[in-house]
């Protein structure tokens, strides 16, 4: 019996949010993303109805257009997209100014099932605590992986963690949201990882869009759901990552 690859059946739910700061560069990115995975369900969610977005009409048949309808909030976005599941095992945000190719994909699948590992969230870019809290454990099909509290530009893992942790908390608007789920995944029990490319095989970029032009538009708006969510995150999080970056061993 032939082995079915991943890559063939529709097994990974992929989500990729956008505020439209760079139209063309993310629509461009998005097509690539959607040619490397023609077989999986791509989702793009825009906050609000945007001019770029709705002129916008998807080269690829597996691009899905939806419009979460709460402005700079990456959580409603993504919980919209979970709420479009079909059936799919996994589960993949993407920023998108990130690109990542179906061998590093296959391999980070590999990754999340692995039973040794107790997997939550997998990244590709390592944050704000990795200096504080890494710990390197070695090479893991052809990835060398990291743990850590969080990261992103991905944020890999199986869709029925949401039952375990629930979806993300859209009390946060503009910043931390990915940071908060990770730390829900990791106080439920869960290792995080970020992995680096261990094989010429693998490939993700990324061309950063500045956090201060991020917001199109309304951006003191934006500015002060940033300032509002940060200052959220450390009342409820900030001495439960002191700790966890004490414990830290």
């Amino acid at each position: 019996m032939q082995k079915i690859n991943i890559m063939d059946k529709e097994e990974i739910l992929f989500i990729m949010p956008t505020i439209m700061s760079r139209p063309s560069f993310e629509i461009s990115n998005l097509e690539m993303v959607a040619k490397e995975f023609p077989n999986q369900r791509i989702l793009f969610i825009s906050n609000v109805e945007d001019k770029d977005f709705t002129n916008y009409n998807p080269k690829s048949e597996n691009i899905e257009k939806y419009v979460s309808g709460v402005e700079f909030s990456i959580s409603d976005a993504i919980n919209t997209g979970i709420s479009k599941a079909k059936g799919e095992k996994y589960f993949c945000f993407i920023q998108s100014d990130f690109f990542i190719n179906k061998d590093a994909i296959k391999d980070i699948k590999s990754l999340c099932d692995d039973p040794s590992l107790n997997t939550g969230v997998i990244g590709i870019r390592p944050h704000s605590t990795f200096k504080k809290f890494n710990k390197r454990i070695g090479i893991f099909y052809s990835l060398e992986v990291f743990k850590v509290l969080w990261g992103d530009g991905i944020m890999f893992c199986k869709m029925s963690i949401f039952d375990t942790v629930g979806e993300f908390d859209n009390s946060y608007r503009g910043d931390v949201e990915s940071q908060e789920f990770c730390y829900r995944v990791h106080d439920a029990g869960f290792n995080n990882y970020i992995v680096k490319k261990a094989s010429d095989k693998q490939s993700w970029n990324h061309k950063s869009t500045p956090f201060q032009n991020k917001a199109k538009k309304n951006s003191s708006t934006f500015l002060k759901l940033v300032d509002n969510s940060r200052k959220l995150f450390k009342k409820v999080w900030g001495d439960w990552q002191s700790k966890a970056i004490k414990d830290f061993k």
